[in-house]
């Protein structure tokens, strides 16, 4: 099938439907030219809906109408030619959509909130009808008409080399940050092998520079021979030597000053920490402006046994992907100075902070829900579980998002005792081709981002996960609350089955809050009973209850063990000001006594979460009251307490908060200082790190979700999200599905990788939604669309042809939800109307093509009042067929 994209403009009649007799003439004799272009024009003459006589309806009557539809597309009568029934079908379901929008305008908040389903809806109906709406000559298009389509950007594949942040000024300065005493590891790694080297600054020169320090690094690195298979050593041509590692590092300067780079072949990963470093605090903190969206924030307290003063590091926002769209539409961002960067417009949505873990690298993986956007995670819309891997700099190293297709709420997480991620919590609706209540979920991330694992925990009624502890055989415990309102406990073993199960009924609203393994094996529960916190100790079942002591009555949050088996527990409950206050219980081994700290002033206070260090016990948690003298600056603002192990003593309180911002949970967490690493420009840990390629690793996708293509009309062809495919393997495999009429790359864009489909010319291509959940094009950032190519146009042809490519800039961000929202979508519709009234009327000649004809064979000799006509047509046709080549219409 041929497709003539250019054919569009000559439709154009929406400068008054047809020429007025006035304002031109028709020769009595019509040219050779106008003879050739009408003869193209072939379709039987059909009277739009607009030209119908009958009068309007009241637009009370007209709603209650299109409530009663079950979809605003509704197919045109039968017999139709297959473009007329595709333009008349999409202006029946604009002008609909334009009713809705309408009484939004005219009507209340509550009006709005009872028509924005039904809106939504029919954009979406309106979306899937064009994507895949059949016809030979005309191609209406939701939002712009293009040959191409292009993904979300995924990661992309680790740089060969790797630039650390500028730390000096000038080359040969001595390095801020460095004593010339520290010790740092080197664990290098390939397919094959591993070596680990260290490289002590005291044997440097000193005071330790760029040069002195890359030089020691390499001198290390190139002292690991290289060995043959038989273990003895390989030597060159020359006798010497061969190393077994090319990576090094450089010294290189760049606009904000000097610093080091790392130089690897592309295939071998480096580490790099620093020895005997002192233990810090690795603290993640939901928080956000009251009433607004709330951000992951990290900040590090390098200094927990003196005055806790913290650095804080980046944020985290997610990504209302449609508000943002929308506030594009109301007006494009500019530069704040001439040739000076773009402003970001975006809308952050709200990022719910629930729990965090810090491994031994000095790495924050931080596990909470989000409806919003997290690089290249695009859900549907619903909350979900969301998992976020930071670096000690605070740096984002990768995000994960479950893939929900219903809800998901993340709220617990543990690290195995292999380094894998074990996140908890709780999905509703569909899930891996099934549909859950609200059950428990426990799923397992490597430390590259792959996921290994996910395990429902069904059970009749709407189970709530709230806590999660890994064993050193690598089974998993994962705790919460039952529908019939019990304390729930389930075993699962590595693979993923649910061996065992337990329920504690405790004669109120019971739940699990906090699990712990013990280095005995035993498992360490702490669960709300009754209105009380009780912490028990498990053997090796779920039935075998070894020991338990009631706590009192206070909501406990999180526990932690010490060395001797003691167990710490943290909660917040009625205050001695007549306000909450924030709890520490201090239990004994044998769980027979306990003693109380409180950390509480005027203003409630409540514990999130609890680490120790040295015979200390650190308190994160937040305060709408002051602390340990400060004055708070926030709406609530977070704390760290100190207080002795031994005594009971609050011996230190720190405080923190930002005008007008209430804190969420503060997660603190044991790790290691990483200043001498940061000295250097680095982030301790892997300075090269690979996420995993995998297409459900880098997006929210599930195996088994898929979507259509549809070429040049043919039957659809449905591809597959598979467990293993990267974005490589899905773009050769799709491409293969698709045949030569689509050309599908896996190509480098917006600083990532992208799956960029386009169709070559002379066809068009279909992108249809998959059914419901199950939809993968939109979670890889892709509307449903029609992707059409038009066939270069010979001089020779006429300059007007029927049909065309036709953009109705119809944003999904569209919606009723404010009063604002509702006059766009009014005004898009309207003007959406207009383009499908333009589409009909590109199907049949009208005088305005036999002047267009006419002054192209005249060579452009027209009168003035023909020339400005022209000049709106062409002016039109940008608007509605942006990106089509349109030069040859009008001969230039």
């Amino acid at each position: 099938m041929t497709i003539d994209a250019t054919g569009g403009l000559i439709g154009l009649s929406l400068l008054g439907g047809t020429a007025p007799a006035d304002l031109w003439s028709p020769p009595a004799t019509e040219s050779r030219a106008v003879r050739i272009a009408r003869a193209q024009y072939l379709l039987r003459p059909v009277t739009p809906p607009w030209k119908e006589s009958r009068s309007p309806p009241l637009l009370s009557s007209e709603v209650a109408a299109i409530k009663l539809l079950r979809s605003i597309v509704e197919p045109a009568r039968s017999g139709l030619p297959a473009d007329v029934a595709t333009a008349i079908t999409a202006y029946k379901a604009i002008d609909r959509l334009r009713a809705l929008a309408e009484a939004s305008v005219k009507g209340g908040d509550a009006g709005r909130a009872a028509l924005s389903p039904a809106f939504a809806r029919g954009m979406a109906d309106l979306a899937g009808f064009l994507a895949e709406a059949p016809g030979d000559l005309l191609t209406l298009s939701m939002d712009k008409p293009g040959r191409r389509a292009q993904s979300v950007a995924l990661a992309a594949a680790p740089q060969a080399d790797v630039a650390g942040k500028p730390v000096a000024k000038q080359r040969g300065e001595a390095l801020s940050g460095l004593s010339g005493t520290e010790r740092f590891e080197i664990r290098l790694s390939k397919t094959g092998g591993t070596d680990t080297v260290t490289v002590d600054l005291a044997g440097t020169p000193q005071p330790p520079t760029l040069d002195s320090v890359a030089a020691a690094l390499n001198a290390a690195i190139a002292a690991i021979p290289l060995r043959n298979p038989d273990g003895s050593l390989a030597l060159d041509v020359n006798g010497q030597e061969q190393p077994r590692w090319l990576t090094n590092f450089i010294v290189t300067k760049g606009s904000d000053g000097w610093g080091l780079k790392l130089q690897t072949m592309g295939i071998e990963r480096v580490s790099v920490s620093q020895l005997d470093a002192p233990s810090t605090l690795a603290v993640a903190i939901g928080a956000g402006i009251t009433g607004g969206a709330a951000a992951l924030r990290q900040i590090r307290i390098d200094d927990p046994a003196g005055a806790m003063a913290h650095s804080q590091f980046g944020e985290v926002r997610a990504i209302d992907t449609l508000a943002t769209a929308e506030a594009m539409l109301r007006s494009a961002p500019k530069p704040l100075l001439p040739g000076g960067p773009v402003p970001s417009r975006d809308v952050a949505a709200g990022l719910d902070v629930r729990a965090s873990v810090s491994d031994s690298a000095g790495n924050l993986y931080v596990v909470g829900s989000s409806a919003g956007a997290l690089g290249a995670n695009r859900g549907d819309g619903g909350s979900d579980l969301v998992l976020t891997k930071l670096d000690s700099r605070g740096e984002v190293v990768w995000h994960q998002a479950l893939g929900a297709q219903g809800t998901g709420e993340g709220a617990a997480i543990a690290l195995g005792p292999n380094g894998d991620i074990v996140v908890a919590g709780t999905v509703s609706g569909a899930f891996d081709g099934a549909t859950s209540d609200g059950d428990m979920l426990v799923a397992r991330f490597g430390a590259d981002g792959a996921q290994q694992m996910t395990s429902l925990v069904r059970a009749v009624g709407a189970d709530t996960a709230q806590a999660v502890a890994v064993a050193a055989d690598g089974s998993i415990v994962v705790g919460g609350r039952s529908a019939s309102g019990d304390a729930l406990l389930a075993r699962i073993d590595p693979s993923g089955r649910l061996v065992e199960r337990r329920s504690i009924d405790g004669g109120g609203n019971d739940s699990v809050r906090a699990l712990a393994f013990a280095g005995d094996g035993s498992l360490v529960a702490v669960t709300q009973e009754n209105g009380g916190a009780v912490v028990r100790r498990l053997g090796t079942t779920l039935a075998d209850d070894r020991a338990s002591l009631a706590l009192g009555n206070f909501e406990a949050s999180a526990l932690a063990l010490d060395g001797a088996g003691g167990v710490v527990v943290a909660g917040t409950g009625a205050g001695g000001q007549g306000s909450r206050d924030a709890i520490v219980a201090r239990v004994d081994a044998t769980l027979t006594n306990a003693s109380t700290s409180l950390i509480g002033g005027a203003g409630d206070d409540r514990a999130d979460s609890i680490a120790l260090i040295d015979g200390q016990i650190y308190v994160g948690g937040r305060t709408s009251g002051a602390l340990g003298g400060a004055a708070r600056t926030g709406a609530v603002d977070g704390f760290v307490a100190r207080i002795d192990a031994v005594s009971g003593a609050v011996s230190a309180v720190h405080q923190w908060g930002q005008a007008g911002e209430t804190a969420a949970a503060v997660e603190v967490n044991v790790s290691h200082s990483d200043a001498g690493v940061r000295a250097l420009g680095f982030a301790s840990g892997e300075l090269n790190p690979e996420p995993s390629a995998r297409l459900i690793d880098q997006a929210s996708l599930r195996a088994g979700e898929y979507f259509s293509v549809r070429v040049d009309g043919g039957a659809p062809r449905r591809i597959v999200v598979e467990t293993g495919d990267t974005l490589k393997s899905f773009a050769e495999r799709l491409g293969r599905l698709a045949g030569r009429a689509v050309k599908v790359t896996a190509a480098h864009a917006d600083g990532g990788e992208v799956l960029r489909i386009e169709a070559q010319a002379g066809h068009r291509i279909d992108l249809i939604a998959g059914a419901g959940s199950d939809d993968a094009l939109a979670r890889l950032g892709l509307a449903p669309q029609q992707l059409v190519a038009a066939l270069p146009v010979s001089d020779k042809a006429p300059r007007v042809r029927p049909g065309g490519n036709f953009g109705l800039d119809l944003s999904p961000a569209l919606n009723l939800r404010s009063a604002a929202s509702a006059a766009l979508a009014l005004d898009r519709m309207q003007a959406a109307i207009s383009t499908s009234r333009s589409a009909f009327r590109s199907l049949y000649w009208d005088d305005n093509k036999a002047a267009i004809v006419d002054g192209a064979a005249n060579k452009g000799k027209v009168s003035p009042y023909e020339a400005a006509q022209l000049g709106r047509y062409r002016d039109a046709l940008t608007r509605l067929t942006a990106g089509q080549p349109t030069a040859n219409l009008f001969g230039q």
